[in-house]
């Protein structure tokens, strides 16, 4: 199966993947605060000031904190449930579909191959198309801005250590591999 052909399978979906997509970005984004928010939460201890500035804002990026985790939770959650709605409507249709194919099959079709095979094709490869189809494609948009994020973050701190782990890296995936 071609990978347009793999897309045009999930087109009917394409609005229930799409705020899958958005709901991981907001994810995304609230992981890479919560480090950001640590920082500022240690500045705050390290840095020399009145105390009750201090506290004031201790106080806040505390609650920050504590929000954060509350959206994460309702992002994490919503993202769950979304997935597994979409997965099953995405399998239902699919197999659906692929049994509709099986019956139009002359017999000499099913004479010629193993009564497994096509068992097989009907029920288990739909499952495996709409895992990629909700699990893996549309992670790939969050996963590459959280590297960046946190390339971002880490060059914002120390653009040499930055760069020497985008170097390392790939010798890093070679020798683990």
């Amino acid at each position: 199966m071609t990978f347009a052909r793999l897309i045009g399978h999930a087109a009917p979906y394409r609005v229930a993947l799409g705020i899958i997509a958005l709901l991981m970005l907001v994810q995304t984004a609230s992981v890479l605060v919560l480090p950001w928010l640590g920082g500022q939460l240690a500045a705050g201890f390290l840095a020399e000031g009145t105390l009750a500035e201090d506290a004031l804002d201790t106080d806040l990026i505390l609650i920050g904190i504590i929000v954060l985790f509350g959206v994460r939770s309702v992002l994490a959650y919503a993202v769950s449930w979304k997935l597994a709605d979409t997965a099953a409507r995405i399998v239902t249709d699919l197999r659906q579909s692929a049994y509709e194919r099986v019956q139009m099959l002359p017999l000499g079709y099913f004479r010629a191959r193993r009564q497994g095979d096509i068992l097989s094709s009907v029920v288990y490869e739909p499952q495996y198309l709409s895992q990629f189809l909700t699990m893996t494609l549309p992670r790939f948009v969050p996963n590459g801005l959280a590297v960046l994020g946190a390339l971002g973050l880490m060059a914002g701190i120390d653009p040499l250590l930055a760069s020497l782990v985008v170097g390392l890296m790939p010798l890093f995936y070679l020798s683990v591999r």
